[in-house]
């Protein structure tokens, strides 16, 4: 059991980047679990280069239709695709 911050960034570093010398981290969980909490603070100690944080909610087509086709071909064009080629990820985020 990882059982402090540092020891989850220490053990996310011992396996090579994957994504053109950077790293992909998926939280998952339930409503109100604390993910965004804990991407904040990985973000916010994450020791090498600049860190980004994607939330889910930014991506979903509103609450009725969000787990959808289109959410997968979001994170595949728009997020992993320019990730594993070296070049920044971007979305334009649900109003």
């Amino acid at each position: 059991m990882i059982n402090s911050l540092e020891t989850l960034i220490a053990q996310i570093l011992k396996t090579p980047p994957r994504f053109m010398n950077s790293y992909l981290i998926a939280i998952d969980g339930p409503a109100g679990a604390g993910k965004s909490t804990l991407a904040r603070r990985i973000a916010a100690n994450w020791p090498i280069g600049n860190s980004s944080i994607v939330g889910m909610d930014d991506l979903y087509d509103g609450w009725d239709n969000a787990l959808t086709e289109q959410l997968t071909r979001t994170l595949e064009i728009q997020i992993l695709k320019p990730l594993t080629i070296g070049k920044p990820a971007s979305f334009r985020s649900y109003d």
